[in-house]
């Protein structure tokens, strides 16, 4: 395994992951350093980001699943935006 320090919506990372792997460091070149989950930018990202709010405003407590399609990077991605909108 190998580590690197990625930074992410100005907060430093710690993200492990297997150097022999073409696909781990396409990951995390397309989810940390492309932000490819940055949905925001899309219109019915607009409309998930909204319902998320609504949630969050109700005293809703939504979840996010990581369901391994790869090596976790949404685990990695989705908490800065999540807890920073909860604050």
């Amino acid at each position: 395994m190998k580590t690197v320090n990625k930074v992410l919506f100005e907060k430093e990372l710690e993200f492990h992951f297997r150097e022999e792997s073409i696909g781990d460091k396409g990951v995390i070149g397309q989810v940390i350093d492309g932000k490819c989950f940055d949905i925001e930018r899309w219109h019915q990202g607009r409309v998930v980001r909204a319902w998320y709010n609504h949630l969050i405003k109700s005293s809703l407590k939504p979840l996010i699943i990581d369901a391994g399609a790869n090596i976790g990077a949404s685990s990695i991605f989705f908490p800065p935006l999540t807890m920073k909108r909860k604050s």
